[in-house]
């Protein structure tokens, strides 16, 4: 009934203890209350003074109280719980995504790993909350309750006991049908939202190519499977509380039949048979809420898989590298780059070779899927190359194996097409890198990245609360934030820039391009674009094509190279006007 991957989580034996020690308080609680509550009752039937039943009414109210603080202490030990083991996962995950990088998001998807990150902490969230009080109070208050029945009357203890495993049976045989149609479920729910965080970041490029209607219509038939797929475990959760509720309803039943026959015939007396009667329905009521939870928990159940699996993947590899601060004397030589996707048929890039000097500027250009990203990606060190043996890059005249090492991430700020921005202040999103970073500090390089402005319209300036639940901002101001962010660690020396303006309208990209252009100096810059006026600024071009490096130099020489730059400018140019032509 316990997942058993729950006991992973710390403190959780000791967590599960106390609500032991709880349920058996709780259960003695409800014998005392009905005891009190039975003697009144018949001696208000027995038509006895005010004075003869007073003493049991005030006893059952202190049992009732009593057990009212006991659920409250048990909800707060739950609550308090649940909220430290999810805020610990979130923080574990979050780190698992920074190491693991984008070929994480390349396996499992971004939607899948926000609905993880964000809807499956909530739902892990419930089934702590729910799953360690329900069974606890399962496995203690039915057996405490049984043994007083059977002292009262040994025949309706015997009814009781039978149908208990009856409706345990059932639920196990419903659960493994709701198991199943519930893993079916979730995963649907993460395709859905691949599809659609997918959609929406790619909306401008479906539009351009005449397609975004076409992929709408996929979004709304995988919505369509996730709906079936939704009501096919609500029918089994709607069965399951069916076949627990008439159960219970039949045993009660026939143990008051029992008892009337028996009271009849005087076999039994009328506290005894009354007492059992109140007591019945806490009997079952543990079995019934962890029934009507049980639904519900799957989905953190699924969740809590889902966490742990992805914590386990093994961390990269990091490569060893001496120590460095990058400067005008400075270089990294890249030979005979290979790297191909888990699963790939085909390499996605293929011997590429060029040279990093200095603090210059170099672009890469290509068509989509022409490999910019993976480069890119290659160069942060998020991915690996396909051979170890032969190292693809020289630092310095140290051969190393990858980029994956801490003295070379020290040294880079990574800007991709949509920042990530935290559930926290904007001062805080900056200040990232640099937690000990001071306001002045924060406040200076805010002023540097074009944030100021935007500021003095909050009431709140930096201490306003962005992300998730919290204010939105819009497409540029994410990128001036996460630029704040990369700028504000003085040593990072290299920029790393994923097409930062793929996203922003005209006038917003120009704003961003204006703010850039200076913070460029001083620094190793590699722009990955698609946007032919930011060619100018650069030093060094870098063309790819299929995943190979099919030409490079300075704009000037691959202008008048005719080669396939030219034809890349010309087919950009035309797709250029082919999309003014549509909004027109």
């Amino acid at each position: 009934m316990i997942d058993k991957q729950i006991f992973k989580l710390q403190g959780v034996r000791q967590v599960f203890l106390q609500l032991i020690f709880v349920s058996l308080v709780s259960g003695i609680l409800i014998i005392i209350q009905t005891v009190f509550l039975t003697d009144a009752l018949v001696k208000i039937w027995l038509q006895r003074n005010s004075s003869a039943w007073f003493l049991s009414v005030l006893f059952f109210l202190f049992a009732f109280a009593s057990r009212q603080l006991i659920n409250y202490f048990r909800d707060q030990v739950t609550n308090g719980f649940s909220s430290t083991q999810t805020s610990t996962l979130k923080k574990m995950i979050d780190q698992k995504l920074y190491e693991q990088g984008p070929d994480l998001l390349n396996e499992k998807g971004s939607g899948s790993l926000l609905t993880l990150d964000y809807e499956g902490i909530d739902q892990v969230k419930t089934y702590l909350q729910n799953i360690l009080s329900r069974s606890s109070d399962m496995f203690v208050i039915p057996w405490i309750i049984l043994i007083y029945v059977i002292y009262e009357n040994w025949l309706s203890g015997l009814i009781l006991f039978l149908v208990f495993p009856l409706i345990i049976f059932f639920m196990a045989i419903l659960g493994i049908a709701a198991q199943k149609k519930s893993d079916q479920q979730y995963t649907g729910f993460e395709l859905l939202n691949n599809h659609f965080v997918d959609s929406i970041r790619g909306l401008e490029t479906l539009k351009m190519l005449g397609v975004s209607q076409r992929y709408g219509r996929s979004v709304v038939f995988v919505s369509e499977n996730y709906r079936r797929k939704t009501m096919r475990v609500l029918r089994v959760a709607f069965t399951s509380s069916f076949a627990l509720d008439f159960f219970t309803t039949l045993s009660i039943a026939i143990e008051a039949v029992m008892l009337g026959i028996a009271l009849i015939n005087g076999q039994v007396a009328l506290t005894a048979a009354l007492s059992v009667l109140i007591i019945s329905p806490d009997y079952f009521l543990p079995l019934r809420q962890f029934g009507e939870d049980y639904h519900a928990n799957l989905n953190g159940k699924n969740a809590l898989h889902r966490i742990f699996a992805l914590l386990a993947k093994p961390a990269p590899v990091v490569a060893e590298m001496n120590d460095f601060i990058w400067s005008d004397h400075t270089s990294l030589t890249v030979k005979n780059l290979n790297f191909t996707y888990e699963n790939a048929a085909n390499k996605a890039l293929t011997n590429v070779n060029f040279k990093l000097t200095a603090f210059s500027k170099i672009a890469i250009i290509g068509s989509s899927g022409s490999g910019k990203t993976t480069l890119l990606n290659l160069l942060a060190g998020f991915l690996q190359t396909d051979s170890s043996e032969n190292p693809s890059f020289v630092l310095n005249g140290q051969r190393i194996n990858g980029l994956n090492a801490h003295a070379w991430q020290r040294q880079i700020g990574y800007i991709p097409q949509d920042p990530y921005i935290f559930s926290a202040s904007i001062a805080e999103n900056i200040a990232f890198y640099r937690p000990e970073s001071s306001l002045a500090e924060i406040e200076k390089i805010s002023e540097r990245v074009g944030l100021t402005s935007f500021l003095d319209q909050l009431p709140d300036g930096l201490n306003t609360r962005i992300g998730e639940a919290q204010r939105g901002i819009s497409g540029g101001q994410m990128q001036r934030i996460a630029l704040a962010r990369t700028l504000l660690d003085q040593k990072r020396k290299i920029l790393l820039f994923d097409e930062p303006t793929a996203h922003l309208d005209i006038e917003s990209e120009y704003a961003l391009k204006q703010t850039i252009q200076p913070l460029m100096k001083d620094h190793l810059v590699i722009f990955a674009t698609h946007r032919l006026h930011w060619l100018e600024q650069m030093d060094w071009i870098l063309v790819l094509k299929d995943g190979r490096l099919v030409e490079q130099g300075s704009l000037t020489d691959l202008k008048n190279a005719d080669g396939e730059f030219s034809e890349l400018l010309a087919k950009m140019a035309s797709e250029r006007q082919l999309h003014e032509s549509k909004n027109d």
